[in-house]
């Protein structure tokens, strides 16, 4: 399978029209196309945009085909997103807590005023 094919196999795995994926990266109108429909590869200018616009296709498995065609989550996004949901629970609490505050507050506020 030529780096054309496995490009092609992408965008539909994208969900994504080829026109889209033209626009996305910078290319004029029918480049992608032309190119698969002809077979033929592209400029490397093309695969570093590709690379550039789309960081979770696997530029290994572009160019020789070897690996999954999309790219593994590091550690450090992993971590950023436990710490995220770590934070966001956090928050999420502390709301909770502020709300149970002013429902108290109130309370004391109608019981003084009566």
């Amino acid at each position: 399978m030529s780096i054309i094919e496995r490009l092609e196999e992408y965008i539909t795995s994208k969900n994504i029209s080829i026109r889209q994926f033209e626009m996305n990266i910078g290319t004029s109108n029918g480049v992608i196309h032309t190119a698969i429909k002809n077979r033929k590869d592209i400029r490397s200018s093309w695969i570093s945009k590709i690379i550039e616009k789309y960081p979770d296709l696997n530029t290994e498995w572009l160019i020789t085909g070897k690996g999954s065609m999309l790219r593994r989550k590091d550690k450090s996004t992993d971590d950023r997103e436990d710490y995220l949901t770590e934070f966001a629970l956090t928050l999420k609490q502390d709301l909770e807590d502020l709300k149970n505050r002013i429902e108290k507050l109130e309370n004391l506020n109608s019981d003084i005023n009566r």
